[in-house]
């Protein structure tokens, strides 16, 4: 869901031709990766076995990247 939706704001702004709207889009990844951090921390005391799925499943935003 957050890979879309930064997806779709990068494309959105080129799309529009708006290069002004790039650098929202670019702070909305930063925002993204501190809100991943404190939701992990919540699903790790609130869901029994996430610690598990994690280490399955180590890219959160970008395969091989993040």
């Amino acid at each position: 869901m957050y890979t879309g939706f930064l997806l779709m704001g990068f494309g959105l702004s080129l799309g529009l031709g708006s290069w002004y709207a790039l650098i929202p889009a670019a702070l909305f990844i930063v925002i993204f990766v501190i809100r991943i951090k404190y939701e992990e921390e919540m699903l790790i005391e609130g869901l029994e076995g996430y610690e598990k799925y994690q280490l399955k499943v180590k890219y959160k935003l970008f395969p091989k990247i993040y």
